[in-house]
């Protein structure tokens, strides 16, 4: 049974799992960590934090990237907001996305900065954005670096984030075979 202190029901858990893969040469997140895809790790880390979870595969408008993806979530999505991880992230820290969902309800999106840059494929969105995605993308701009600066925002800057001792361990992605060897897995398939 979902209790309503565990999961907020105002979002969705989004994992963007539609990229081509072509710096690891095969699909990654089908790539196996301890008997789960790593998909399958995503969806069970926002599973503990959501109530509804969306997997987009299949981009409304396929050929973007990453924000295609993120326009078919929102545009899919039946809540108030999102929160949207990269499908190759296997390991997602709960109290960390839990608390990035605390205080959202001002601002269009919640995401963590690294010195100048944003991590948009580990944040929340506000479904209301959806007009920004659409006319960012008919004028061919593609970079969620520049559609997340146009969006009011909550950052978690490093010293926020130390609060989450696994924070730099949740927002790592598995792009090349050398980053799945470094997390000791280049053997598994």
């Amino acid at each position: 049974m979902k209790s309503s202190s565990r999961f907020e029901p105002r979002i969705t858990g989004v994992v963007l799992a539609g990229g081509r893969s072509v710096r690891m040469g095969r699909d990654k997140t089908a790539l196996r960590l301890d008997g789960r895809t790593l998909v399958e790790r995503c969806v069970a880390g926002l599973e503990e934090c959501f109530g509804r979870t969306l997997v987009v595969r299949e981009d409304d408008v396929p050929g973007l990237g990453p924000i295609g993806g993120l326009l078919t979530a929102l545009r899919h999505a039946e809540t108030e907001a999102l929160f949207v991880v990269a499908g190759d992230m296997p390991f997602l820290d709960v109290g960390l996305i839990r608390g990035m969902c605390a205080g959202w309800e001002a601002v269009d999106a919640v995401v963590v900065r690294v010195g100048d840059r944003f991590e948009p494929l580990h944040a929340l969105y506000q479904r209301r954005i959806l007009p920004v995605v659409e006319e960012q993308i008919a004028r061919r701009d593609y970079a969620l670096q520049r559609l997340v600066g146009r969006l009011t925002l909550k950052t978690l800057s490093e010293t926020d984030l130390s609060r989450y001792p696994d924070w730099q361990r949740s927002l790592l992605n598995v792009n090349t075979p050398a980053d799945w060897e470094r997390i000791g897995h280049g053997h598994e398939t």
